[in-house]
C-alpha cells in the first residue's frame, strides 16, 4: 500500500493569513522525498517525528476526502 497516498491533490487550499493563529507551512520529509504540508504546531511536530520512523512509508497532507461505506452506507471526511 506504500504509495497509495502520494500525489493527493488537498481538496481545499490553507493559505496563512496575517494575525492567525496556528502555523501553515510545508515540512521536508527525507523518508519520502516531498514537502508535506501543515496547518498546526501540532501537525509539523508529527511530521518532524514521523521522519524518525522506520515504519512511515507515505504522508499525505490534509485537507483530502475519505471515502468509505458503513452499515449506515456511504460517507465522506475530509
Amino acid at each position: 500500500m506504500a504509495g497509495a497516498v502520494r500525489g493527493v491533490l488537498p481538496v481545499r487550499r490553507s493559505p496563512p493569513t496575517r494575525g492567525q493563529r496556528h502555523y501553515v507551512g510545508h515540512w521536508w520529509l527525507a523518508t519520502t522525498g516531498t514537502l508535506v504540508g501543515h496547518g498546526l504546531w501540532l501537525e509539523r511536530n508529527r511530521l518532524i517525528l514521523s521522519g524518525f520512523d522506520s515504519q512511515v512509508v507515505d504522508i499525505a497532507s490534509q485537507p483530502f476526502w475519505l471515502f468509505s461505506t458503513t452499515a449506515e452506507g456511504k460517507r465522506r471526511t475530509g
